[in-house]
């Protein structure tokens, strides 16, 4: 595995439980083995740590786990959900 970790960038846009549509958010995620850095986390209006996640394929969406629990999803169509488990 080559050296360093890819940034993923949600650019600060708010994700709500419905789903924000964030281009390029798959493919990055889909082109890279290196470890995960995600910035940006924009939970609700409320900005979230960056921080590394492991990504894992689900059928053809993304799914990790967010330093505080939360669920993260990345849909094929670029759909980014977050998502607090019960």
């Amino acid at each position: 595995m080559p050296n360093g970790y890819k940034i993923i960038d949600l650019k600060g846009l708010s994700v709500v439980a419905l789903g924000t549509t964030i281009v390029g958010t798959h493919a990055a995620i889909a082109e890279t083995d290196k470890p995960t850095l995600v910035c940006g986390i924009n939970k609700n209006g409320t900005l979230l740590r960056n921080q590394y996640v492991a990504f894992n394929l689900s059928g053809t969406s993304y799914v990790g786990t967010l330093g505080n629990g939360d669920t993260i999803t990345v849909t094929s169509a670029d759909l980014v959900t977050i998502v607090t488990p019960e």
